[in-house]
């Protein structure tokens, strides 16, 4: 039986991967409502990332495993997930109780992870300063939408920067840091620059994050400079990955979908790029960082992570049969995500259909690998 700290990153993982698949459904049925997206957003991946971090950060600061009340938070910002649904649906002052629920979760999270770097010995990993950032996004994020609780005639302002801030700043932050490490360990090769990228790239991508959210709530030409910056840490990961494509991109491997996932981000924000150029319209954006972001990035990240979370200290060649379970057809899988993105991008959305299709599959390979042998 996993510890409870592994049991709640299960129970975090299963719930996402459910989330999406009701969320593919509604794309390819009624399209998105601001309800639907904070079912993906909020109740699915903001407690599963944040889960993620207590379980990366003592890996990236050599520490010891997360505890007490730290190990909770992930189930506060679920409550906090719930309650911005609800107050969606019901009664839009929730919302606002939500987002102050979460601003104290996230708020406590950095606190702790902060302290855990001024602890590490010889300095933390690179990779923890990216994740600061993204909660510091996530932050802003959920002032913003405070924010309209004294001045409501800010509302459509404040909701682009949250937008913005929560899917370039929180997630694409977590993200893109956690890939330049997460791919190379899936892809079993070295990525000897990894390190120096993650010191590099990351005022790139924070800085492209700022630019990108404000110019899309008040002026879009300094969108467009923030996207082109976020370019740059993309583009880089983007050719280390290429070097390595035998591996990144083989056929049964978490790598695949995770390097697919990163394909999905590049495409998005060229595809931001296009928008603040008015050539292409904002419509069907979001539907396409879930379809063709979101469900690459977790299918492949829980491929790797599910075995360990669920056998932890079980002989490597247990956790690698449960992986193998997990990984067969990823890149198929991966490219079938992208793909139908692209087409929802197209105004296709049947292409969501297939994406839910797809994901089902993955559930029963997940509820397999969960298995012990015998």
């Amino acid at each position: 039986m996993p510890p409870p700290a592994n049991r709640l990153l299960l129970f975090l993982a299963v719930l996402a991967l459910l989330a999406f698949a009701a969320a593919a459904l509604y794309l390819g049925n009624r399209g998105l409502t601001a309800a639907g997206a904070h079912l993906v957003l909020a109740v699915a991946l903001l407690p599963l990332i944040l889960g993620a971090m207590t379980w990366f950060t003592p890996v990236l600061t050599r520490a010891r495993p997360a505890r007490g009340a730290i190990r909770l938070l992930p189930l506060a910002a679920l409550v906090a997930g719930l309650l911005v649904v609800a107050g969606l649906v019901h009664w839009l002052r929730l919302v606002h109780l939500a987002a102050a629920l979460a601003l104290a979760v996230v708020a406590t999270l950095a606190f702790w992870m902060h302290g855990e770097s001024r602890r590490a010995i010889g300095g933390a990993h690179p990779g923890l300063a990216w994740y600061l950032a993204a909660l510091g996004c996530l932050a802003l994020a959920l002032l913003a939408v405070l924010a309209t609780w004294a001045w409501p005639s800010a509302w459509l302002p404040a909701r682009r920067l949250h937008l913005h801030l929560n899917l370039l700043g929180f997630v694409g932050l977590t993200a893109i840091g956690t890939l330049q490490v997460l791919l190379p360990t899936a892809g079993e090769y070295r990525d000897e620059h990894a390190s120096v990228r993650l010191a590099r790239d990351l005022k790139y991508a924070l800085g492209g994050t700022l630019l990108a959210s404000v110019g899309a709530a008040w002026w879009a030409p300094l969108g467009l400079v923030g996207l082109v910056l976020w370019l740059v840490p993309v583009v880089g990961l983007g050719a280390a990955t290429l070097r390595r494509r035998a591996r990144a991109f083989a056929a049964n491997s978490a790598a695949a979908s995770l390097s697919l996932a990163l394909l999905g981000f590049a495409l998005l924000l060229v595809a931001g790029g296009l928008h603040a150029l008015a050539i292409v319209p904002a419509q069907g954006a979001l539907g396409f960082f879930f379809l063709a972001f979101l469900f690459p990035l977790v299918t492949g990240a829980v491929t790797h992570l599910l075995p360990l979370w669920s056998r932890p200290g079980a002989p490597l060649a247990e956790q690698a049969r449960g992986r193998a379970v997990l990984a067969r057809g990823a890149a198929l899988r991966g490219a079938v995500f992208v793909g139908a993105g692209v087409l929802w991008l197209a105004d296709l959305r049947w292409a969501a259909w297939l994406a839910a299709a797809t994901l089902a599959v993955f559930l029963v390979q997940a509820l397999a690998a969960l298995r012990r042998p015998g």
